[in-house]
């Protein structure tokens, strides 16, 4: 006994080789689309990474004012 695949083949063989002789078609095989890429997995930040990116960025704004007010501090020459 033959796989039902191996059956549905020789199927479709016969019906493309029918056509292409009888009614003088043209019969195009395509190849299988890849499958599309899945993208990079990236982590749901914690709270405890928000927290500190946070305070990051409070630091970096008290030290940009604080450059910022030494700056305008300076005596001129």
């Amino acid at each position: 006994m033959q796989n039902p695949k191996d059956l549905l083949r020789e199927q479709l063989a016969q019906a493309a080789e029918q056509f292409k002789s009888e009614q003088n078609g043209e019969v195009v095989i395509y190849a299988a689309q890849p499958a599309p890429e899945k993208r990079p997995w990236r982590k749901k930040p914690s709270i405890h990474d928000e927290v500190f990116a946070k305070e990051l960025d409070s630091m970096r704004k008290q030290k940009a004012e604080t450059e910022q007010g030494d700056s305008s501090r300076a005596p001129s020459a």
